[in-house]
Parts: structure tokens; sequence; C-alpha cells
């Protein structure tokens, strides 16, 4: 029964499903899992050229992030008058 302990000894559902999983990573863990490497030789030439495209694809993508993020910040700055 969940209530017979004491509340500073309750782990989090979410916290023990992770642990338990193995798979990802909670707000509340220091260390990020390592992702497993791609092995590239098992990829044809199809997919390598498939999987470049998706990779600049996500890399506009984060650029165009940055961009948003840093604009605002200039904005901010200028508002606020930070940016020293």
């Amino acid at each position: 029964r969940p209530f017979d302990t004491p509340v500073h000894f309750r782990v989090p559902v979410y916290i023990k499903a992770q642990k338990r999983s193995g798979k990802g990573q909670t707000m509340f863990e220091d260390e990020p899992t390592p992702e497993k490497k791609l092995d590239l030789e098992r990829f044809s030439v199809e997919e390598l050229l498939e999987r470049i495209e998706e990779l600049k694809a996500e890399i506009a993508a984060c650029e165009a992030e940055l961009q948003k993020k840093q604009s605002h910040k200039s904005a901010a700055d200028a508002l606020f008058g930070g940016g020293d």
C-alpha cells in the first residue's frame, strides 16, 4: 500500500518506471544516458543520403530556433538594458 510508506521514502512512480525501463532520463537525474552510435557501415548509399537530408533539416530547424531566441534576447537586452 503506497500510503503506508512515509512521504520522504516514497519515490515518484515516473522515476521508478524510468529506472526500471533503463530508457531516457528524468529531470532529477544528473547524468544523461549516452546515445548509441549508429553503425553507418550498415546503411546503403540511398539511406545515407536520406539521413544526411534529415540531419540537414534538423540543423536548419535548430538554427532557426537559435536565431529566434537570439532575437528575443536582443530585444529584451535593448528593452531592459542588459547584454553587458
